[in-house]
């Protein structure tokens, strides 16, 4: 089997290190620019250690979701729309470049303004793109409640928390965009009882804003 894939590899990077395909990978893991950023070894403490594209605010080597590329692309368009049921999200993606290339969008959440501590941006939809010099395509993606879920272990189990919710598109989890905020309504905290050990999301509806929300295209962060 070696010496069948071997032959094939080499073969595939130099198309890629000639210029005759694009790149397209991405990390799925954040590179740290620093030994001292992240915490010990055995220090799993996620949240508390400020770990992972999740919560850590420094600046990272490469970002999770960082990929390269031959093309350069246009993000623009955003547009999202709260339904009884899901959050719909739409924006274009343009090959600026010279080259046939593939992009990764990537689409991240944020709460605004919540009641316990959340990730800083989390992954929930991603779509791979293949792209002539110059062609657009617009990428659509319906968000159910779980997207915007989080697990309340107070009452153990996962809850909608209402309020605001960033929603951020781009091409890396530091390389956002586009960006635009909904209002959602959600179920409110109640009194702590006994925890539930089920760990089944529960099916809640997601009731429209007052009205829908377009983004504006600030510039790039990487």
């Amino acid at each position: 089997m070696d010496r069948v894939r071997r032959p094939a590899a080499g073969t595939a990077l130099a198309r890629v290190l000639a210029g005759d395909v694009s790149p397209a990978g991405r990390l799925p893991q954040t590179w740290y620019a620093d030994d001292a950023d992240p915490p010990g070894l055995f220090d799993y403490d996620v949240i508390g250690g400020r770990q992972t594209y999740l919560y850590f605010e420094g600046t990272p080597l490469f970002p999770f979701g960082h990929g390269l590329s031959y093309a350069s692309f246009r993000y623009a368009e955003l547009v999202a729309r709260v339904r009884a049921e899901t959050v719909h999200v739409s924006f274009t993606v343009t090959n600026t470049g010279d080259v046939i290339a593939d992009e990764v969008a990537q689409l991240c959440t944020r709460a605004e303004d919540p009641s316990v501590p959340r990730p800083r941006r989390e992954l929930v939809a991603h779509r791979r793109l293949t792209l002539a010099p110059r062609e657009s395509a617009e990428v659509a993606f319906e968000l159910p409640p779980a997207d915007f879920a989080f697990r309340d272990v107070a009452h153990g189990r996962w809850r909608l928390e209402p309020g605001p919710y960033a929603l951020l598109a781009g091409a890396s989890g530091e390389d956002v965009r586009l960006r635009t905020t909904i209002t959602l309504d959600g179920e409110p905290p109640a009194r702590v009882r006994r925890a539930n050990s089920a760990w089944t999301r529960p099916a809640s509806t997601i009731r429209a804003a007052p009205r829908s929300s377009t983004a504006r295209s600030p510039r790039a962060t990487r």
